[in-house]
């Protein structure tokens, strides 16, 4: 639930909180600040807008909200193998199922990443990686996607997503585009690099 304690705040050197909410989050990642520069609830702990303690008050748990609404919707969404052509080229979540298990969440979002990647090209770097690694048949690996209108949700979800499930590949190494190595600069080998190495040769 959004905090309503302005004395939990706390400002950092970079003008974000230490809130974590959705609203903040997404605030300082696309650097829609306000015009001050403040995310939205340093606009409450600033200029005093905070009505927490009146009767009439009430905030949306948008945490929950958006938990139980993306994971409803994901799961009616049909299962597709994870082929060549597969996904729009739309911003959206995805989440990759490895013999029948929910095993990764990721993202695509057109407009806030400087690769400006949609779906279908996620997904096809995945494709790429996978025919490349041992241990693993392409043909075992599905696929479910949602698009989104707004760039907003598609961090939201992505976020939503990954706590619900704690995706086993997530954190794994299998998101990084630097092959072996982890996230780039790290020079750690992740877990997935260990369990599906390149193929030899």
């Amino acid at each position: 639930m959004v905090r309503s304690d302005a004395s939990t705040w706390e400002r950092s050197s970079c003008g974000t909180c230490s809130c974590n909410c959705y609203e903040c989050r997404f605030a300082s990642k696309t650097g829609h600040l306000s015009a001050t520069g403040d995310t939205p609830h340093h606009n409450v702990q600033k200029y005093g807008m905070n009505f927490s303690n009146s009767p009439h008050h009430f905030d949306f748990d948008l945490d929950e909200g958006i938990r139980i609404q993306v994971i409803e919707k994901l799961e009616a969404s049909p299962l597709l193998p994870l082929q060549p052509g597969v996904g729009p080229r739309e911003s959206g979540v995805y989440a990759l199922y490895f013999k029948g298990n929910l095993v990764y969440v990721g993202k695509a979002s057109k407009e806030t990443t400087k690769s400006g990647r949609t779906l279908r090209a996620r997904l096809a770097e995945h494709i790429s990686k996978i025919r490349k690694r041992q241990n693993i048949d392409l043909a075992d690996v599905q696929c479910r996607y949602l698009t989104f209108s707004s760039e907003w949700w598609v961090f939201a979800a992505e976020y939503a997503l990954i706590v619900h499930y704690a995706p086993a590949w997530n954190y794994s190494g299998f998101g990084s585009k630097t092959p072996g190595a982890g996230r780039p600069g790290t020079g750690i080998v992740g877990r997935w690099n260990e369990l599906f190495p390149p193929l030899k040769g």
